[in-house]
This record gives structure tokens, sequence and C-alpha cells, in this order.
């Protein structure tokens, strides 16, 4: 232990030693960095599909591939669980009310009205019963 370290710089080196890259927030905020960059381009993508830009399909097509994150935003709300999604969007447009919030609630909440969870209930923006899963339409 180096004890002449304050502990933000303890805590720094710690991750350092375990090959991990750590990052020094300045002031608190709510959530995490790379959480609230994910949720505002999350939101950007909720706010194309209600707007009947794209599909889901090639909303995560474009992600993918253009910003080449190893999956798309609908992807990954599969992957992590819609109904969990809509608890964290529905907490946070109460809070912040930004543009597409409201959007973005809506169509999760239609996806788990109908028990589409995600990879969880095998069912959400896609059908993980096929390989590759296959892409849904949004219930009515």
């Amino acid at each position: 232990m180096q004890p002449h370290l304050d502990p933000v710089q303890r805590a720094l080196a710690w991750a350092r030693r375990m090959g991990r890259t750590a990052v020094l927030v300045e002031r608190e905020i709510d959530g995490l960095i790379v959480n609230r960059i994910l949720g505002a381009a999350s939101r950007e993508a909720f706010t194309l599909l209600a707007g009947g830009v794209a599909t889901a399909d090639d909303i995560d097509t474009a992600v993918r591939t253009g910003l080449n994150w190893p999956m798309g935003p609908f992807e990954l709300t599969d992957f992590s669980g819609v109904d969990t999604v809509l608890g964290v969007r529905r907490d946070r447009m109460q809070r912040e009310r930004e543009p597409g919030d409201e959007a973005t609630v809506e169509i999760l909440e239609r996806l788990v009205a109908a028990g589409r969870l995600g990879r969880k209930s095998g069912r959400g923006f896609y059908d993980y019963a096929t390989d590759p899963p296959t892409p849904l339409a949004l219930p009515g």
C-alpha cells in the first residue's frame, strides 16, 4: 500500500494494477459517464424508431457498423431486459424530462405489456428462438 497517496490516487493505482483504465469524475453526477452517453444515444435511437425513420434492426445495424459498437441500442435493451431499461428510463424521465424520453418509455411500456422482456423471455425487439435472432415489429 502507498499511504502517502490520497484515497483517489490509491483507487486509480489499484485500477491500473488490475489492468483497468480508470477515469476521474471531477464532480458528482447521477449515473456513470459511459451510461449517460449511452443513454443519450439510446434516447435518440428510440426517437428515430418512434418517428418511423428506420426499424430497430436497421438502427442497430447502423450503430454497430457506423460507430463500431458491439451491439445496437435495441439489442442492448433486449440484453439488459426491457423491463429493467423501462424502470431506469421512466425514473430518468420523471427527473430530467429530456427530449425523446416519452417516446422511449412509451415503446418500452408496449413491449413489457406484451410480455416481451428481451432475451430473458425469448422476445423483445428480436425473437431469440432463431439463430440469428429475428427482428420483430413493435406491438400495437
